[in-house]
C-alpha cells in the first residue's frame, strides 16, 4: 500500500479508525443477523458489500486529489479494513458448503465475489467522477 511515511498521527489514526470499524462492523451485524434470523451470512454479506463499495469511493475520491493520503490511509486500512471481513466470509462459505444445501455455499461465495467486485468499481467510478464534477 502506497501513501504517506507511517508516522505516529498515521498509526494513530489507523487504530482509532480500525476500533471504529471494528465496532460498526459488530453492530450492524447484530442489527442485521436480529432483522433476518438464522442467516449470519447475509449479515456479512451486507457489510461485506457494503465496505467494497465504500473502498471504492474512498479510492476514486483519492485518486483525484479530494481525499488527502493521510485521511486515506486511516480510512483505508482503519476503518474499512476491520469493518469488512474475509475471515468470516471464508467460515461461512465452508459452513454452507459443507451443509445439506451447498448450493446457498456457492451462491453466497458468487455474490460476495461478484458483488463485491461491481460495487467496488461503482464505487471507484463514482468517486473519480464525483471530483471531475466539481
Amino acid at each position: 500500500m502506497s501513501g504517506p511515511p507511517l508516522s505516529a498521527p498515521i498509526l494513530v489514526g489507523v487504530a482509532c479508525m480500525g476500533a471504529v470499524g471494528a465496532l460498526a462492523r459488530l453492530l450492524m451485524g447484530v442489527a442485521l443477523s436480529r432483522a433476518v434470523p438464522g442467516a449470519p451470512a447475509t449479515a456479512t454479506l451486507l457489510i461485506n458489500l457494503s465496505g467494497c463499495a465504500a473502498l471504492g469511493l474512498l479510492t476514486g475520491l483519492a485518486e483525484v486529489g479530494a481525499v488527502p493520503p493521510t485521511v486515506r490511509l486511516p480510512l483505508a486500512a482503519g476503518l474499512l479494513g476491520s469493518f469488512t471481513t474475509f475471515s468470516t466470509l471464508s467460515v461461512e462459505a465452508v459452513e454452507l458448503l459443507s451443509g445439506e444445501n451447498s448450493v446457498r455455499g456457492v451462491m453466497y461465495i458468487a455474490t460476495s465475489l461478484i458483488g463485491g467486485l461491481g460495487l467496488a468499481a461503482a464505487g471507484l467510478a463514482l468517486g473519480r467522477g464525483l471530483r471531475a464534477g466539481l
